[in-house]
């Protein structure tokens, strides 16, 4: 492979480049496959890069759109070298191994807040760009969180927790008032006004390179509300946020936004959203956990779950008008009583 791979690479960077070590990355959650290219290069030319291995040619050409735009855009992307549609080769700038997940665990909290303000500011920045930059030929512009997607999503949280993880039958009338809630709540949000989204906006997809932070696995974004990606960073089931300086993160947000947009964000109204797309984005984000450990045989990441289901249980007891969802869930997962 490292023959085949050398010829790609010299393809791409010149002649005088050679892969001389090849590296499995982790995954985790992905369905494609990821190397560190190691290489012999005597010119001005990277000495790794990252080759991302896609096995579905649709999945290649959705990261491809996306990934042109936002590089167009300057927005903190990897950078795209070259590639071959044949083979599902995508060879990408080195980022390194520090996503934000590991070093806010290990850092002081001076550190943590830098970088989640840079995180921040790296969102408002993605948000701005793209409404001043609007692409039709971007596929993120004919997507969007709607009510159908919400609902697929509340679905998915349904037959992945409760009916497969708990191994619970829902009872008929019990399922038609879930449903009911669900549609409330996707309603709501699906009116909001929409911006870009890059749809999974969390720890694992936020590195640090050269102490500033770069986004990946950017390629289900969507038009969404604006709180969605925010909902990702702050209330992420792989790092729990002391809840003061969650607060305080997204006064940080709403101070940038009304500096950018030149006018008052009416805050309580923001936060109440803001914690309704929560606890639609953790459902769904229990959902994949339990779907990723009985589908796809990855039983590690049913470790975030209870963090998750915390988080649900805060938003649902917050709120008078979550009582009933409260209550019926209570019955099919006992996490959130």
């Amino acid at each position: 492979m490292r023959a085949l791979l050398s010829q790609e690479v010299k393809n791409i960077l010149g002649s005088n480049t050679s892969v001389v070590s090849l590296l499995k990355l982790p995954g985790d959650a992905s369905n494609r496959e990821f190397y560190r290219l190691n290489l012999s290069t005597n010119s001005d030319r990277p000495s790794s890069l990252v080759l991302m291995k896609v096995f579905e040619p649709e999945a290649g050409k959705i990261f491809l759109n996306v990934q042109e735009y936002l590089y167009r855009c300057h927005i903190p992307v990897p950078e795209l070298y070259g590639y071959n549609p044949e083979k599902g080769f995508f060879f990408l700038e080195d980022l390194g191994d520090i996503i934000l997940e590991s070093e806010v665990k290990r850092a002081a909290s001076s550190v943590s807040i830098k970088y989640y303000r840079q995180a921040i500011d790296c969102l408002l920045n993605m948000q701005l760009k793209t409404a001043l930059s609007k692409d039709p030929k971007c596929i993120a512009f004919a997507l969007a969180f709607d009510v159908d997607k919400f609902m697929f999503e509340f679905d998915f949280f349904i037959q992945n927790v409760i009916l497969k993880h708990k191994g619970k039958k829902i009872r008929p009338k019990d399922e038609r008032e879930l449903r009911k809630q669900f549609l409330s709540i996707a309603t709501r949000l699906s009116q909001e006004p929409r911006c870009f989204t890059h749809r999974d906006y969390h720890s694992r997809n936020l590195l640090i390179s050269q102490g500033k932070i770069r986004m990946v696995d950017f390629q289900d974004a969507r038009m969404g509300l604006c709180q969605y990606d925010l909902s990702s960073l702050l209330r992420d089931s792989y790092v729990v946020l002391d809840s003061n300086l969650r607060d305080d993160l997204i006064d940080y947000y709403l101070d940038g936004k009304e500096e950018l947009e030149g006018k008052p964000v009416d805050r309580n109204s923001f936060r109440e959203i803001f914690d309704y797309t929560c606890l639609q984005r953790n459902l769904k984000a229990a959902g994949s956990f339990a779907y990723l450990t009985y589908d796809k045989n990855k039983p590690n990441f049913l470790q975030y779950l209870p963090d998750t289901f915390a988080y649900v249980k805060e938003n649902l007891l917050k709120y008078p008008g979550l009582a009933t969802l409260h209550q019926i869930l209570s019955k099919y997962v006992e996490e959130i009583r």
